[in-house]
């Protein structure tokens, strides 16, 4: 009598975890064996978590197609079958978008940081992703919803009688949509990608960070700033306000530093130096430089060196090096020439003023 009592429950359980053996042997099959981490194993690790509830799914249907169950267990048992049905397609959708990113990553790892293709590419499979995840996981929730007799029969009722759930729902989910809107925006759009160097201001203060884009996500955008700190804004946010991209077209830029000095200085012999210093720096891509005296004042000369860089960081090295190295070409070569205040003693002797050079 136990026997005949527990016996379908028992078969339940050897068909699950023979299921569940089964798979494990044909992911231990299919793995790469080698002992570098390699493609084929990341996409095998991403599907593992589906693959192992589809197959757990399948012997526990495989069971109560077959077996007799008390009635009563046998309809909590399909309800359950069937919740985790919808939950395995959508985990691996998720999955297959994930893998999808992973493959789309491993394939243009290589690529250079100026390749503008390849990171409109990866970005355009990142965001799209991440806001096709978010909306399969909300669709599989209402599903899930409405297989329950119960909570289907609540809500119809609540519907039908005011109409009240519905608003709540529409404004709760309003910054959700919002963000998700915007994320396929940026998808399509592409005002900046992953890895574009930008400047942006804080929603909660007026300071503007300097960083690059780290994550696109369905609801915000990373920044790694300068300093190794993460700002989180908001993709609504960011797109409703003006924000600097270094790297929209190439990640080549141009920098400058202004060096004040006497009017007596020798600029040709600056302007050698600015180039002796570019050409002994690797930071320097050796395509423009230039130096010109773009301001005048009573007292001094502002002489800008020009320069370019194939990125941001060559770009801040070279600025912070051309400074310091010019300034010590004036220190050592031209001190006389270095900015100062000239005053005019009266002969009365009523004061000193200042006078023009």
């Amino acid at each position: 009598m136990t026997l005949q009592l527990w016996g379908p429950y028992l078969s339940l359980l050897a068909a699950v975890m023979l299921a569940l053996l089964a798979e494990a042997l044909a992911f231990a099959l299919l793995r790469d064996r080698k002992a570098e981490p390699s493609l084929r194993n990341t996409v095998l690790d991403t599907l593992r978590g589906p693959a192992r509830l589809a197959a757990a799914l399948l012997g526990a249907v495989v069971v109560l197609e077959t077996v007799h169950f008390p009635r009563a267990p046998h309809g909590l048992m399909r309800e359950v079958a069937i919740l985790a049905f919808i939950a395995t397609v959508a985990w691996l959708v998720i999955a297959l978008l994930r893998v999808g990113s992973e493959v789309t990553a491993a394939r243009y790892q290589t690529a250079g940081a100026d390749d503008l293709l390849v990171r409109k590419l990866r970005t355009r499979v990142d965001v799209v992703g991440k806001v096709l995840g978010v909306l399969v996981i909300i669709l599989a929730i209402g599903a899930m919803l409405m297989t329950l007799p119960g909570v289907r029969a609540l809500g119809t009722s609540i519907l039908a009688s005011a109409g009240i759930i519905g608003i709540v729902a529409g404004l709760a989910a309003q910054p959700l949509l919002t963000n998700l809107f915007a994320g396929l925006q940026i998808a399509i759009t592409q005002p900046f990608r992953l890895n574009d160097v930008v400047v942006v201001s804080a929603p909660t203060s007026s300071s503007a960070y300097w960083g690059q884009i780290e994550e696109i996500t369905a609801a915000y955008v990373v920044v790694r700033v300068w300093d190794l700190r993460r700002l989180i804004v908001p993709l609504s946010y960011i797109l409703q306000q003006p924000f600097e991209n270094w790297t929209y077209q190439t990640s080549a830029l141009l920098g400058y530093v202004t060096i004040y000095a006497d009017y007596r200085v020798d600029v040709d012999a600056v302007r050698q130096e600015l180039h002796r210093i570019l050409d002994a720096s690797p930071d320097w891509d050796r395509k423009v430089w230039n130096l010109q005296v773009t301001t005048v004042s009573p007292e001094t000369i502002g002489m800008r060196a020009l320069f370019s860089a194939s990125d941001s960081t060559h770009r801040w090295n070279l600025i912070v090096m051309v400074q310091e190295e010019l300034v010590r070409f004036l220190k050592e070569r031209y001190p006389q020439n270095l900015p100062r205040m000239r005053v005019e003693v009266s002969p009365s002797g009523d004061g000193a003023q200042p006078s023009t050079p």
